[in-house]
């Protein structure tokens, strides 16, 4: 499967989103308008980051329940090995599904879409003791790529009457 990949398939419509921010900023000129945006952004940075300074888990807290609910529906599927990599996956209604953790992917599709293990790759992973399935997760959704999201910096502007203008 090829194309954009994009964490979660959630919604893009950056403009509802900010209007609900700006509704009490609406009525400012340009210029303070700015300065509004740039403060909220500067407390969004800071606090994303506390946060996730604050995770010790190596996925996202969020990511991290998913993958322990998926290591529990997991154990009630059978698994059929067809070498090293590849592996077909038998689920509680009888359908079958083929993982490749070479390929990374599954006929199920996400496993490839998102790029986090799916039920059947973690029951395919789970008949290999040497294998974790850290290492099948993408680095999207670990805390330090949290934490190196969150790492810029908003500088703050000092009023325009301090400025050294040449």
């Amino acid at each position: 499967m090829s194309g954009p990949k994009r964490y979660n398939i959630m919604t893009s419509n950056c403009a509802e989103s900010m209007n609900k921010v700006n509704v009490c900023a609406r009525e400012y000129s340009v210029s303070k308008l700015v300065d509004f945006l740039r403060e909220r952004m500067q407390q969004w940075f800071t606090e994303r980051k506390d946060k996730a300074e604050k995770t010790s888990t190596i996925l996202t807290k969020k990511c991290e329940k998913r993958l322990v609910a998926l290591q529990a529906e997991s154990t009630r599927m059978k698994v059929k090995p067809s070498c090293a990599y590849e592996f077909e996956v038998v689920d509680s209604r009888c359908k079958s599904f083929v993982v490749n953790l070479n390929s990374r992917s599954c006929t199920c599709g996400h496993f490839q879409l998102d790029q986090f293990v799916c039920v059947h790759a973690v029951a395919a992973i789970g008949i290999r003791p040497h294998l974790s399935c850290y290492t099948y997760i993408s680095p999207y959704y670990t805390t330090d790529a949290w934490l190196a999201t969150w790492s810029g910096i908003m500088h703050p502007i000092a009023d325009p009457d301090s400025w050294s203008i040449p």
